[in-house]
């Protein structure tokens, strides 16, 4: 009776263990890191305001179109410096497996007092993004942006909130790359709820044909206007339209020298 007893005993506490080998070897293979956008899916070209023709003469048309695209630059610039430099330092970092995600995490410090956990999920339809920083003796685990990117990447967005002082949605960033790798369009939009500027938005644009290859579409929501810029960043020479500044629908041109010039015909 004894040793029956002894083996129902040693039955009861090896089942479990049984058991939870068997859950362990079924346990699903994480597979593959998803490959975090570039860095350009966030920051966008601005060359057009550092183009330089050489000569100050009548620049009317191009300074225009300058003071349109640096209005969205001293913007962003205010405002991405710690989401930008957070996202740059996450490709020097090796992800590892979250199981309580499930995804990926890079974990790592940047700046002088920041650091970041960037977490990847792959879901069925994209993979799904989301960056927390901390600052020491500052703020912790700040959700500073997310966003999502399709799963042959080449296309996606970011949400950026403003800061931790002002927690709320701030700037979309639409983006799309073409099969080269290269970014096809960027488009940042304000979404700050309860502004005036919610709605507007500056879209970037490139193209590798025609006599322009960098576009530039700003929208002013309180305006309801938008200003078309076409420029060619190697000759530079370019062009713009604006109805309410111009006064017309009609292209107003500027030559390699940043001159302005009547436009070809």
């Amino acid at each position: 009776m004894k040793k029956i007893a002894t083996l129902f005993f040693i039955a009861f506490i090896s089942g479990p263990i049984l058991f939870t080998n068997c859950s362990s070897d079924d346990e699903i293979d994480p597979g593959v890191a998803p490959e975090i956008p570039p860095i350009s899916t966030m920051i966008m070209d601005f060359g057009i305001i550092s183009a330089d023709g050489g000569r100050v003469a009548t620049q009317n048309n191009w300074g225009f179109s300058v003071i349109n695209v640096a209005f969205w630059n001293a913007a962003i610039t205010l405002t991405f410096t710690v989401p930008v430099l957070s996202f740059a330092e996450s490709f020097n970092h090796t992800p590892t497996f979250d199981p309580d995600i499930p995804g990926w995490v890079w974990e790592y410090d940047f700046g002088e007092n920041y650091s970041a956990r960037l977490e990847g999920v792959v879901t069925t339809a994209a993979v799904e993004w989301t960056m927390f920083i901390s600052q020491d003796g500052g703020f912790t685990d700040f959700n500073w942006y997310s966003g999502t990117s399709s799963l042959n990447g080449l296309s996606g967005q970011w949400i950026l909130n403003k800061d931790p002082q002002e927690p709320q949605p701030f700037i979309q960033v639409d983006w799309n790359r073409s099969l080269t790798g290269d970014v096809a369009d960027i488009r940042y939009l304000n979404i700050t709820p309860n502004s005036n500027d919610n709605g507007s938005f500056i879209l970037f644009e490139v193209a590798d044909f025609g006599d322009y290859d960098r576009f530039y579409d700003v929208f002013s929501n309180p305006q309801n206007n938008t200003t078309e810029i076409e420029w060619n960043s190697t000759n530079q020479n370019g062009r713009v339209k604006d109805l309410r500044h111009f006064g017309d629908e009609e292209y107003h041109c500027w030559d390699e020298m940043l001159e302005d010039i009547d436009c070809p015909t």
